[in-house]
């Protein structure tokens, strides 16, 4: 299985980064290829002699990433972000399932998001609202329904690797916004065939104030902005064309599907963003006591009720919530699993995030 498997890490000046990630992948038998576009070459690939480092000083994302996946010619594909520590153990049980289910076009797990500060590393579990989930819809229709009414990416999961090149090349020839080039590549993955997000602990994500994705557009602005209008048009196209092919449909039947699904999907963040602008519900969800009371849009008894009902009523969800993932907190807000063997592989990440210390 793991020779069909490449894993694709793309970088730009981020070579601490890339250089934690290959020491964290050292010991393992995947076959990683880096394409980095920063304009020095990384110094350190001598200590990674299993690892194919093709540089491109200062080309452009699209450039590098379609040349790179002409010279990749395994089966399947996961790009890696040079940030995330995907879990090997999670690889093998992914890379598993797709064999034994030919049907699937993409497979994930569960994330953990970390912050180190100052060698205490804080853990928090990452995209609450699915788990165990098994899109098995036979319809692509159905499918991209049922994953835009509860919508979650699958850009870093193990995918065929042709279709990796078909929306690196689509995006290539049609200019979109970065958001949506990741929609798009969602949706090509749903249309492909059944997705599943099995109950492992699968990756671990740092958060990074000033990651890539707060440097682009709001999907929900692109979607809702004359001035993006042709962006969202050339997405719904190329989505409702593939749809047509894949399920031999009129295409304008294929693309007010697409529309549909996606649209209410943009309608939901737009009423999450004005929830959380406009109560101080979201002030708890973000951040408990600390956050109610240091807001000056919550009066001092109203504050009080909240700290000692709402917060209680919202802490007990949140708690049941993560039990449902095997998951657990030691005092200082330390994430545990309660399956031993998800446990060690969460503290051998931890290990290389102390030993690298960015």
């Amino acid at each position: 299985m793991l020779d069909q498997l490449t894993l694709l890490i793309p970088t730009h000046n981020r070579h601490r980064y890339l250089n934690r990630l290959l020491d964290y992948y050292n010991e393992t038998p995947f076959n990683i290829v880096v394409c980095d576009s920063t304009e020095v070459p990384f110094d350190k690939i001598a200590d990674y002699p299993n690892v194919i480092y093709h540089h491109y000083p200062a080309t452009d994302y699209m450039v590098k990433m379609n040349d790179v996946l002409s010279k990749i010619n395994t089966q399947r594909l996961l790009l890696c972000a040079d940030d995330d520590f995907i879990v090997p153990e999670a690889i093998y049980q992914c890379l598993d399932f797709l064999e034994k289910h030919p049907d699937y076009s993409t497979v994930l797990g569960n994330y953990i998001s970390f912050k180190n500060e100052g060698g205490n590393i804080r853990t928090r579990l990452m995209y609450t609202h699915v788990c165990d989930v098994d899109i098995c819809h036979e319809k692509a229709s159905e499918r991209i329904e049922a994953v835009y009414n509860n919508y979650f990416q699958t850009f870093y999961s193990i995918h065929f690797t042709s279709t990796v090149k078909m929306l690196f090349k689509l995006c290539a020839e049609n200019a979109i916004q970065v958001k949506l080039n990741e929609k798009l590549f969602s949706m090509l993955a749903i249309i492909n065939g059944k997705i599943r997000i099995l109950p492992i602990f699968y990756s671990v994500r740092e958060a990074i104030e000033d990651s890539g994705s707060t440097r682009y557009v709001d999907l929900d602005v692109i979607c809702r902005n004359e001035a993006y209008e042709q962006d969202y048009q050339t997405f719904i196209t190329l989505s409702g064309n593939y749809l047509a092919e894949k399920e031999g449909i009129d295409v304008e039947h294929a693309k007010a599907m697409v529309f549909n699904a996606f649209d209410a999907h943009i309608e939901e963040l737009i009423h999450k963003r004005k929830k959380a602008q406009a109560t101080p519900t979201a002030v708890i969800n973000k951040g408990w006591k600390e956050k109610v009371k240091t807001n000056k849009l919550v009066s001092g008894i109203y504050r009080n009720l909240l700290i000692r009902g709402k917060i209680k009523e919202e802490k007990k969800a949140y708690e049941n919530r993560h039990l449902k993932y095997g998951v657990k907190y030691k005092e200082g807000g330390k994430l545990y699993f309660t399956n031993h063997e998800e446990d060690q592989q969460l503290e051998r990440v931890k290990t290389f995030i102390l030993k690298h210390n960015i």
